[in-house]
């Protein structure tokens, strides 16, 4: 009987080191999801911003090929700048 609870015993243990270790790493990807959904986040509002300042310059001066260009040269500027 002796040999059964010594068993149960370390199988336990390790039991609980492997959850242990897997519920830190289970945190650790929380965390980074976290990030990556903030910057996601703020990248959508931007180019939100950016699509409603082209749809007014639409709405002020009318469907232009002039207004699009400008629109994906600011979206290249922001890209630039933020590397």
């Amino acid at each position: 009987m002796d040999a059964f609870f010594f068993i149960t015993s370390i199988a336990a243990i390790i039991s609980t080191v492997l959850l242990s270790v897997l519920l830190v790493y289970l945190i650790i990807f929380m965390r980074d999801l976290k990030s990556i959904s903030k910057i996601a986040k703020i990248e959508t509002e931007q180019i939100s911003a950016d699509i409603k300042d082209l749809r007014q310059s639409v709405k002020k001066e009318g469907f232009k090929i002039k207004n699009v260009l400008n629109f994906f040269r600011a979206i290249i500027k922001k890209y630039k700048k933020g590397k």
